[in-house]
């Protein structure tokens, strides 16, 4: 079960996907950050975060994009998670939002 696995393992499976596909998958990895679900709300921060990671490493405007509305939108380590991806991209905090 994917779910059950350590974040940092489903993180790294998010990365490859994104090298593999590059930004054939953006648009993927962004829906998955705007998806709002009333259950299993710590497996869908995880997943998010990981869609974060794969975003960054990406990291075109289309990604970028992404990111910027999940660190406008999104609250609590997704929110943080975006922006930190967003200055590791070389992003300026007033760029940012």
């Amino acid at each position: 079960d994917f779910g059950a696995k350590e974040l940092a393992e489903k993180r790294r499976f998010f990365i490859a996907l994104a090298k593999l596909a590059g930004p054939l998958l953006v648009p993927y990895f962004g829906e998955v950050l705007v998806r709002k679900r009333f259950f299993y709300r710590t497996r869908e921060t995880d997943i998010k975060q990981c869609a974060i990671a794969a975003l960054g490493s990406v990291g075109n405007d289309e990604a970028r994009t992404f990111l910027k509305d999940a660190a406008a939108t999104q609250t609590g380590i997704v929110r943080e998670k975006a922006v930190e991806q967003l200055r590791t991209l070389g992003l300026r905090d007033e760029e940012i939002g």
